[in-house]
């Protein structure tokens, strides 16, 4: 199967089908060695070739070409993720994906900094 957006949310972000095929560059690594989260990917299941699904897959999960992960994310990340070749060029994209998610929490978080230093005093309901 392709890759499949389930639910499209809020900033860019969606939770989609991602499809490990052969040759893939997830397959044969466990989910610590991929660190997609250090992309800003997050794999809330995984679904194996013959059907077992995996609700919490762990960080030693090996993952299989045939598997189908279930993933929260920016959905641009996880269509590129979808499409990512194996070897050098597979890493190379893990590599300027994680730095494309670093710039992106950056501003997050300055923005999120910025909005507390603007936002007025907390009052006390006076309508009680």
């Amino acid at each position: 199967s392709d890759y499949e957006e389930l639910l499209e949310l809020s900033h860019g972000y969606a939770v989609a089908h991602v499809p490990v095929k052969e040759g893939s560059w997830m397959a044969g690594r466990t989910l610590a060695q991929l660190d997609l989260i250090s992309e800003g990917i997050v794999v809330l299941n995984m679904t194996r070739k013959k059907g077992t699904i995996l609700g919490t897959p762990t960080r030693d999960t090996l993952v299989q070409a045939g598997d189908e992960l279930l993933c929260y994310g920016r959905a641009g990340e996880l269509e590129a993720l979808a499409a990512r070749e194996t070897g050098e060029a597979g890493d190379e994209d893990h590599k300027a994906a994680t730095a494309r998610h670093g710039v992106r929490r950056h501003a997050e978080v300055v923005e999120d900094k910025t909005r507390k230093d603007e936002a007025p005093p907390a009052t006390e309901d006076d309508s009680g």
